[in-house]
């Protein structure tokens, strides 16, 4: 490959380790594929035009039937190919460059299953956990961007969808924490049967698949938005046995770029 893929992420504001769960989707694929890329920073108002600018898809659409810009995106420049929202592009890089596979032969819709499985299973309430703290990462642009366009969504404020904060203590805090804490146990008993079965921590046995790159880009996400020595991660670190913290720590040789 003569040059390197583009590939479209999002600012952290006072540190440089990225902090979105959908672009560490392509990250962490394009990490372990071992494909050479280079970072573009993008904020979040800028994500529009700069998409447009690219030729890049919407990825959704807004409440009100606008189309809605989203990173991850790559342009790969070997063959002037432009891709936005993770799920496309890994099916894009599985095709061009299918060494290591993410995929195995024949899964992608038993992936896709899974990944609507586990949204609704654990990981919006994992991201209702975090979704406060987000605006702390981001620049003063961005976090009123998020801030309003997300309000608009919930139809309230951030800090209300969990009155109080995750660690107050309060019945609404406990009850997203029951209903994490329930999901991440109901994730672990589908990891469990390959556990059964003697095979290794992923969902599909030996090797990482997508779907534990759905999974670890999410519990990424709330540790860098809670913060690694929070009450919070202290506690997801506690659920199962320690299994997440564990599962975590083996993608560590993915979080960077050893193209």
């Amino acid at each position: 490959m003569s040059e390197p893929i583009v590939f479209y992420d999002i600012p952290r504001a006072h540190s440089t380790f990225p902090w979105s769960p959908n672009t560490w989707h392509t990250r962490y694929a394009l990490n372990i594929k071992g494909i050479p890329y280079r970072t573009e920073l993008v904020e979040f108002p800028d994500i529009e035009p700069v998409l447009k600018k690219i030729g890049a898809a919407p990825s959704t659409k807004w409440a009100d039937g606008r189309p809605q810009y989203t990173v991850p995106a790559i342009h790969d420049p070997s063959t002037g190919v432009t891709i936005s929202d993770s799920d496309n592009i890994i099916e894009y890089l599985e095709k061009q460059y299918p060494s290591p596979s993410l995929v195995p032969k024949g899964s992608l819709g038993l992936i896709m299953a899974f990944r609507s499985a586990f949204t609704e299973v654990v990981g919006d309430q994992l991201f209702a956990l975090a979704i406060a703290g987000v605006t702390h990462h981001l620049s003063p642009r961005s976090a009123e961007y998020f801030r309003r366009t997300r309000e608009e969504i919930f139809g309230k404020k951030l800090e209300d969808i969990i009155l109080g904060g995750i660690d107050s203590g309060s019945e609404g805090a406990e009850k997203c924490w029951t209903a994490a804490q329930d999901g991440l146990n109901t994730l672990a008993s589908w990891y469990n049967k390959n556990e059964a079965l003697g095979k290794s921590l992923y969902l599909f046995g030996d090797s990482v698949t997508y779907a534990d790159v759905l999974v670890a880009a999410r519990l990424l996400f709330i540790r860098e938005i809670l913060g690694k020595d929070s009450k919070g991660w202290e506690r997801i670190k506690s659920f199962d046995g320690g299994r997440w913290e564990r599962f975590l720590n083996n993608f560590e040789k993915y979080h960077t770029n050893n193209s």
